[in-house]
């Protein structure tokens, strides 16, 4: 292998250090990224069940509102 003129050598436990670089805050970022699409998912599925739960509960009040109307009629 031909290596420029000015060349700096770089032991192998540096280049441990230089591993990575920007790549390697990228995926850091990305990952991030994934964490808040967990936590996303988590409160969206959560807001989901209790809009059913409130929508479970309005449906019987206004099932008990009709029968009390059909008692008073019979």
């Amino acid at each position: 292998m031909k290596l420029p003129a000015s060349y700096a050598v770089v032991d192998e436990e540096e280049m441990v250090y230089l591993d990575g670089g920007a790549s390697g805050a990228y995926n850091n970022f990305l990952n991030v990224g994934k964490v808040f699409n967990y936590i996303a998912r988590i409160f969206s599925g959560a807001s989901s069940i209790i809009n059913n739960v409130n929508v479970i509960y309005q449906s019987f009040l206004s099932l008990n509102d009709l029968l009390k109307g059909f008692a008073v009629k019979a």
